[in-house]
C-alpha cells in the first residue's frame, strides 16, 4: 500500500494542519511576497540531507514523523479560514510541511485555491508522486 493510502486511511476527509499564517516568503518563485502558509502536520520520512542527524527543519525527528495538530479543517473551512482574516489579503499560498503529498485532502485544497485565484507554491521532499 502507498505512503499516501496509509496516511488517509486515518484523516476522516480532514487536512491535518500544524499552523496556518502569513510572512514573507523567502524562497523560490514567491520570494519576498507576502505569503500564507499552511503547514501539514505529517511526515512519513526521516529526511537526512546532511548526513548529520539533523535534515528536516520543522521539528521531527527520526523517531517522532509528526508534529503537534492545532487544527483539523476540511479543504472549505481551510479556505473559509484564511479568507476570513481580513489582513492576509494576498494571492499567494505555500503549502508546506511535514509532507504535504501525503495527504489527498491537501492536493484538494491546492485545486480550491487555485480555483479561487490563489498561487500556490508546494514545498515537498519530492518522495510521493503525484500520481501515488
Amino acid at each position: 500500500m502507498a505512503v499516501r493510502q496509509l496516511y488517509e486511511a486515518s484523516t476522516g476527509g480532514k487536512v491535518k494542519l500544524a499552523d496556518v499564517f502569513l510572512t514573507i516568503q523567502g524562497e523560490a518563485l514567491f520570494s519576498g511576497l507576502p505569503t500564507i502558509f499552511i503547514r501539514t502536520a505529517y511526515c512519513p520520512f526521516a529526511c537526512d540531507w546532511l548526513g548529520d542527524g539533523h535534515g528536516c527543519d520543522t521539528g521531527f525527528t527520526k523517531e517522532k514523523h509528526q508534529i503537534e495538530v492545532k487544527y483539523e479543517m476540511s479543504p472549505v473551512e481551510v479556505l473559509e479560514f484564511i479568507q476570513k482574516v481580513k489582513q492576509w489579503r494576498t494571492p499567494y499560498v505555500c503549502l508546506t510541511g511535514g509532507e504535504p503529498l501525503v495527504d489527498r485532502e491537501a492536493l484538494s485544497l491546492v485545486a480550491l485555491l487555485v480555483a479561487k485565484g490563489y498561487e500556490v507554491d508546494i514545498e515537498t521532499s519530492g518522495l510521493v508522486p503525484f500520481s501515488d
